[in-house]
């Protein structure tokens, strides 16, 4: 997926950064991002919400996109019942 707002001679140096890394290093970065990024999801969701709920939001921010309306509703569906019982 191409950037629209990057120039290309910007986007062309952070590829090649990132291809000097090690594959064990960029593999840090990107479960760090992942991290980051749960966290901060996390953090959006009202102050007390229940397990389940949590559960459900994380999935729909993280892989809503990923997954047809029916799938997602079944996923979301055993989320919430894992996180219950």
């Amino acid at each position: 997926m191409k950037p629209l707002d990057t120039p290309p001679e910007v986007a062309e140096r952070y590829r090649a950064m990132l291809l000097a890394c090690s594959p064990s290093e960029r593999i840090v970065m990107a479960c760090g991002l992942f991290d980051t990024a749960r966290a901060a999801v996390l953090a959006s969701l009202p102050e007390g919400a229940d397990e389940a709920t949590r559960r459900a939001h994380l999935f729909v921010r993280t892989y809503g996109r990923d997954f047809d309306p029916a799938l997602s509703a079944r996923i979301i569906a055993i989320l919430e019942k894992s996180a219950s019982g």
